[in-house]
């Protein structure tokens, strides 16, 4: 496990940050990077924000060939323009491009690509998987339920109550950015909750509902970054809240006493060592009663837009978007066998 206590935390040298991103970009400079974004899940219009900033940031640092792709899935076998790739830049959130399908198609391509692997990706994107993956590990999460597209709404809702009692939180299994995620505190909420998330998704969890804060933590190349604690306008931090300026206070560094603060960064970087992800996640928690960090998501491919988590958190040791994106990269030249393991962190 990569911990707090084990590996300093390097992001926040600023001559070695510095030296090593000098390196990144030496390293792709005459090469051509492809930044995948857009793609057909219901995260596009983010994920062509997030790209697009990419795009500009990698322009600006680098001597690179930049290029900008909006992935079309269904053709993805007919695509020409792959053979000319050098690095993949992954700005895809959701579906295919977040659950392992698009980085085993790079890996068949032989194209070096950002963030974590095909297994990394598809166990975390998976949330009933990532939650007993999570649980096994000694990783604090949610009670939870998982029913199928078929199973009697009634029937389901009674047996969470059963197990776990009022109020749930009701999630696809395979959807980001909050996508079809509804609190509900009465069991009539809770089968309505879980047919309309049937009907919309297929199948789907019903967990625990734990209070706030709500808090994140980015993971990059093993190193937890600052807690962000968010404050939503709405009842939680829902899709609309994340990608709408003034729609969600950021408070940096978390308002957490000391303990629960080590608890949760030790539970971030513990999540992206059992998922394979920590080369890149961003991993969501909300911190129960007794204090105790549970850990309710692990993103692969966080968003970089101009009110994403990850470039908050960043921006607040001093590393600005220009320098994350270069860091993030990083993930590729390894990859590649141009940077070594070490030398990323």
């Amino acid at each position: 496990m990569v911990g707090i206590n084990d590996r300093p935390l390097t992001l926040c040298d600023p001559k070695r940050g510095a030296d090593r991103r000098r390196r990144i970009a030496d390293g792709v400079r005459g090469r051509v990077i492809a930044v995948l974004m857009g793609g057909d899940s219901g995260e596009r219009d983010v994920s062509l924000r997030s790209g697009d900033g990419v795009v500009r940031a990698l322009q600006t640092a680098t001597e690179a060939d930049v290029r900008a792709v909006d992935l079309d899935y269904a053709h993805l076998a007919e695509s020409t323009a792959s053979r000319d790739w050098d690095l993949a830049y992954i700005a895809l959130h959701g579906g295919k491009g977040e659950d392992g399908s698009v980085q085993g198609w790079l890996e068949c391509l032989g194209v070096p690509y950002t963030g974590p692997g095909v297994l990394g990706c598809a166990a975390a994107m998976h949330k009933p998987t990532a939650t007993r993956v999570l649980e096994h590990a000694g990783v604090g999460v949610p009670a939870f339920i998982e029913f199928g597209p078929h199973d009697p709404p009634e029937a389901a809702a009674q047996a969470a109550i059963a197990q776990i009692g009022l109020p749930f939180v009701v999630k696809p299994v395979d959807e980001g950015s909050s996508l079809g995620v509804r609190f509900c505190h009465t069991q009539g909420d809770l089968v309505y909750a879980v047919a309309a998330l049937q009907a919309e998704y297929g199948g789907g969890m019903a967990c625990e509902l734990i209070p706030e804060p709500e808090i994140t933590v980015g993971v990059l190349h093993g190193h937890p970054l600052p807690i962000l604690e968010l404050k939503a306008a709405n009842e939680f931090y829902d899709y609309h809240a994340k990608y709408t300026k003034g729609m969600t206070e950021f408070i940096l560094p978390a308002r957490l006493d000391p303990p629960v603060y080590a608890a949760a960064l030790e539970a971030a970087s513990a999540a992206a060592s059992a998922l394979s992800c920590a080369e890149l996640c961003r991993v969501d928690m909300r911190v129960d009663a007794g204090g105790c960090p549970r850990v309710l998501d692990v993103n692969t491919s966080p968003g970089m837009t101009e009110t994403s988590d990850l470039p908050a958190q960043a921006a607040h040791v001093g590393i600005d978007y220009a320098d994350l994106v270069l860091e993030v990269l990083g993930s590729a030249l390894v990859r590649a066998g141009l940077m070594s393991a070490e030398e990323w962190r």
